[in-house]
């Protein structure tokens, strides 16, 4: 379901099953609710995302069930020509359930149109590959910021809990990630919120990949319980808060490389 330009639409009670690709997708639309929706897809289906809202605003994603093949519930955007606004914004994420998926929460690989005011509350990812998944790279990254994410259940989920990578890896063919690239449309992710939740088993309780010349940065975290056999993994990334949070892990607690400022429970880590 390709649905674009729409205002003033509501989806509710219907199930989507096998797309060969993006199964719902939401694109340059305004006053969005989807609404008990089940998306359902083969856990081997390439690029078969769930749920993807691009470009939109005041989008409401409401008590649905996501298995899929690839990430669950995306936001992407991207920019226009001669259009210096913020391309999705004001958007609400509650009450989801999100089993086989790349990312419960998704939000790129495109973020070049910026992205703005997004809510996530209320869901559970079980089994997902990544709990919050935020990615982009040069090219294709913009502004991502004032992201709030609370009320999360997180367990059995494959590799990170959280993760926040400025280098991910869909690029054209032959080209590596440059960590310190100066160019246009490049990642900046800050302002994030993290608060009351808890992931139960994962192999990597968070792990942020910035920039050297756009770190990450300003992300708050509040009532965090996170078990993984790896720890806090952060490089090119700088003032992470986190209080009363709870990091278990098997090995070190804390990687870090060119991080600046992260203080957990009121200690800073070096």
């Amino acid at each position: 379901m390709n649905l674009i330009n729409c205002k003033n639409l509501q989806m509710h009670g219907i199930t989507v099953q096998n797309s060969p690709k993006l199964t719902v997708y939401i694109s340059q639309s305004n006053g969005v609710i989807l609404n008990n929706l089940k998306v359902l897809n083969p856990k081997w289906g390439q690029n078969t995302d769930g749920i993807d809202i691009s470009g939109s605003r005041n989008v409401l994603v409401y008590n649905c069930t996501v298995d899929v093949g690839d990430d669950g519930i995306c936001m992407k955007s991207s920019s226009k020509k001669d259009d210096d606004s913020v391309q999705l914004e004001n958007i609400i994420i509650a009450k989801n359930t999100v089993f086989n998926a790349h990312g419960g929460f998704s939000i790129g690989s495109n973020t070049d149109g910026g992205m703005n005011n997004i809510f996530v509350t209320d869901c559970t990812f079980d089994g997902t590959d990544i709990g919050v998944r935020v990615k982009s790279n040069e090219g294709i990254g913009g502004k991502v910021s004032n992201i709030y994410i609370e009320n999360l259940t997180m367990r059995n989920i494959v590799n990170e809990a959280i993760s926040l990578s400025s280098t991910y890896e869909n690029r054209q063919v032959g080209r590596t990630p440059d960590n310190n690239v100066k160019g246009e449309k490049i990642p900046e992710y800050f302002n994030f919120y993290f608060k009351n939740i808890v992931c139960t088993n994962a192999e990597t309780a968070v792990d942020l990949s910035g920039l050297a010349n756009s770190p990450i940065h300003d992300l708050f975290f509040e009532n965090v319980k996170l078990t993984a056999n790896r720890g806090f993994l952060a490089e090119n990334a700088k003032n992470i808060m986190m209080k009363n949070t709870q990091i278990n892990s098997e090995g070190n607690l804390f990687k870090l490389k060119n991080a600046e400022n992260v203080i957990y429970n009121g200690k800073v880590v070096k």
